[in-house]
């Protein structure tokens, strides 16, 4: 690939270019509390919706050997989530990947035990109709899950611009309240919430970091490796500072089919 292409590149295939697994911050303590949440086990059936490439789905069936379908939009993302899934002999059996728009499921109603996603509402404009696809495919009862992240505190306005330029999206000032009324307004009710704070990388790690993705891949001219490794630095210095004023949350819903009598003291 030519050096203009990889400096133009979009986000989302930049990431998935240099095979990056898309590791979430805290993403073994949030996979662990979904995992005992969701009472997953082996005959459990998951759906991850924008699964990226695939590194929650890989974790979280090394903790239950429960059987997942990971569907994204991107095929660039589906097709290195393939490629890393063959080369796992621990768990390849038990992950499928699918290229599919979120919005328009490709299955029946009632298929899952948990339906879950992380943050890539975002993306969406149209939300709602993601979360009504995440609710028709989960079994009555069972779970809707989202790791989201929200403002705690007032981002100035360049930096949302920024970021909405890079990933090409309209972040705005979404708060927790935004996002748990988004999915209680879709017959479900919130289970359980996991918070946690984001801590900042220092410069050491945030170099460190860069410059072994950027070695990645070895098909690469050194030239290319350098550039790389220059983008995701500043990718990354604007998620750094888009992180001082984040904090994360695990919101686990329950889907319901009628309402509950209330409770006074809950």
């Amino acid at each position: 690939m030519s050096l203009e292409n990889t400096l133009n590149m979009p986000y989302v295939d930049f990431m998935a270019y240099i095979k990056e697994t898309n590791r979430a911050p805290w993403w073994e303590k949030m996979l662990l509390e979904l995992a005992k949440t969701t009472f997953l086990n082996d005959k459990k059936k998951i759906l991850h919706v924008a699964c990226n490439t695939w590194s929650s789905l890989r974790e979280l069936s090394l903790l239950s050997q429960c059987k997942w379908i990971g569907i994204d939009i991107n095929e660039n993302m589906v097709k290195v989530a393939n490629d890393l899934k063959e080369n796992d002999v621990l768990i390849k059996d038990l992950l499928d990947y699918k290229v599919m728009d979120g919005q328009n499921l490709d299955f029946d109603d009632w298929t899952f035990d948990v339906t879950f996603t992380t943050w890539w509402m975002a993306f969406i404009p149209n939300k709602q109709k993601w979360v009504q696809e995440l609710v028709r495919v989960v079994k009555n009862w069972w779970f809707v899950a989202d790791f989201i992240m929200y403002y705690k505190s007032n981002p100035p306005d360049y930096l949302i611009d920024e970021m909405n330029n890079l990933m090409k999206i309209n972040i705005q000032k979404w708060d927790k309240d935004f996002w748990i009324d988004l999915y209680t307004s879709q017959w479900l009710s919130l289970f359980h919430e996991y918070d946690w704070e984001y801590q900042n990388a220092t410069q050491e790690k945030l170099i460190n970091y860069c410059r072994t993705m950027s070695r990645n891949r070895t098909d690469i001219s050194e030239d290319e490796s350098l550039l790389i490794e220059y983008k995701l630095y500043w990718i990354m210095s604007l998620f750094a500072e888009n992180h001082k004023y984040l904090w994360a949350s695990l919101l686990v819903f329950r889907k319901k089919t009628k309402n509950d009598q209330i409770s006074l003291f809950s």
